[in-house]
């Protein structure tokens, strides 16, 4: 320097003070382990929510299926007729689908709205088996999306008949699982 001594901190051909990078580590380090923390809680957030969706879905599709036996049980003029009841395994009830399940069988319940801005509906269906010698109305509920994909399914809701003593044409339900 013209006239003087260098100020502490700059070397012989330099104007720059001398720093050593210990700071701007530690700030990098901060700052990576803050941003792996904010991405972690993001991902738990999505995975959270997609959960409560499902949830969610699954819940209505259980309502669905409830539905679809008090519907049955109300509405069907067949309870009484023997012959209006399929004989069937149960193994062979719990292997179907919805798709399956519905598949050619008109008769089967309402759709109500569900999440209209998605375009989803809560659909149900039932239908009337004999299994073990019971008879049953068997109801299952899905939440399908506007082209009639199922989104989520319920399982099974079973109501086990039994007729009446007094009058002899009426029935009951006797068990609802």
């Amino acid at each position: 320097y013209p006239g003087g001594d260098r100020p502490l901190g700059l070397s012989q051909g330099s104007d720059m003070p001398k720093e050593k990078g210990a700071a701007l580590v530690v700030v990098l380090a901060v700052l990576a382990i803050s941003l792996m923390l904010g991405l972690t809680g993001l991902q738990s957030a999505l995975v959270s929510h997609q959960l409560a969706g499902n949830y969610h879905d699954a819940s209505l599709a259980r309502i669905g299926a409830e539905t679809a036996v008090a519907h049955a049980f109300a509405t069907d003029s067949q309870l009484m007729a023997s012959d209006a009841f399929v004989d069937v395994d149960r193994g062979v009830v719990e292997a179907l689908t919805w798709a399956t399940f519905t598949d050619g069988y008109t008769a089967f319940g309402n759709q109500f709205q569900h999440n209209a801005d998605q375009g989803n509906k809560v659909a149900y269906a039932y239908r009337r088996f004999r299994i073990e010698g019971t008879d049953y109305l068997v109801g299952l509920g899905a939440v399908l999306s506007s082209s009639n994909t199922t989104i989520a399914q319920s399982r099974f809701v079973y109501a086990a008949l039994e007729e009446l003593s007094s009058p002899p044409t009426a029935r009951k339900i006797r068990s609802w699982h």
